[in-house]
C-alpha cells in the first residue's frame, strides 16, 4: 500500500516516534537516491519494520502481520501460484472455517480478493 510522505511524517514525526530532524533528513536521503522513503526511515535505524508496518495497516483500517512469524503449510502457499503472488503481491498464509487469510501489499486490490474467492470458493 502507497502512502504520501506527508502521511508518513504525520505518522511517526506528529507521535514523536521519530525527531523531525531525522525524518527530513531521511526525506533528503530518500529523494536523493530515488528510494522509498519507508525504506530509508528503517534504513537507518530510525523505526522498525514491523512498527512502521503496524502504523501504516492502522491509518489504513487494516490489521497488521508479520509473517516472519507465521509457519505456513506448503498446501496453503500454493493457493496462489508463485508468478500471481509476486506479481501481485499478495499471500495467503492460514486458512480456518472463517475462510483464507492473506496478506497483501494493496489490500484494496478487490480484483485479487475476487480471483481468490473465485478459485476457493472462500
Amino acid at each position: 500500500m502507497r502512502i504520501t510522505n506527508d502521511k508518513l511524517k504525520e505518522l511517526v514525526v506528529e507521535p514523536g516516534y521519530i525527531a523531525k530532524s531525522d525524518f527530513e533528513k531521511a526525506l533528503e536521503d530518500s529523494k536523493q537516491k530515488k528510494t522509498n522513503l519507508g525504506q530509508v526511515l528503517i534504513d537507518q535505524g530510525l523505526i522498525k519494520d514491523n512498527q512502521l508496518g503496524k502504523l501504516i495497516a492502522e491509518q489504513a483500517g487494516f490489521l497488521f502481520v508479520n509473517l516472519k512469524k507465521e509457519k505456513i503449510a506448503k498446501n496453503i502457499l500454493r493457493i496462489v501460484p508463485e508468478l500471481v503472488a509476486k506479481n501481485q503481491q499478495v499471500i495467503v498464509f492460514d486458512k480456518n472455517k472463517q475462510g483464507l487469510k492473506i496478506a497483501m501489499n494493496n489490500p484494496k486490490n478487490y480484483e485479487m480478493i475476487e480471483w481468490l474467492e473465485k478459485k476457493t470458493g472462500e
